[in-house]
């Protein structure tokens, strides 16, 4: 059995926040291979800038939740 790599991104926005996770499989670690992929409403950013910490917390646990849950 192949061995892979599972890697994540999270983009924090002001409207949303985006997960990715992804694998790098060592057959074929060229390219990527998406497993997850989750957004959320962004809470507790504005212009770019973090104003609500706590808000911004539960946005981001939710999407990375939602992206880990689609990726198993």
């Amino acid at each position: 059995m192949a061995k892979s790599k599972q890697i994540s991104s999270i983009d924090i926005g002001s409207t949303k926040i985006t997960t990715l996770v992804a694998q790098v499989r060592e057959e074929d670690s060229s390219k990527l291979h998406i497993v997850g992929a989750a957004t959320s409403p962004s809470r507790g950013v504005r212009k770019g800038q973090i104003v609500n910490i706590d808000e911004a917390v539960e946005s981001i646990v939710e999407s990375v939740e939602s992206a880990e849950r689609m990726a198993g």
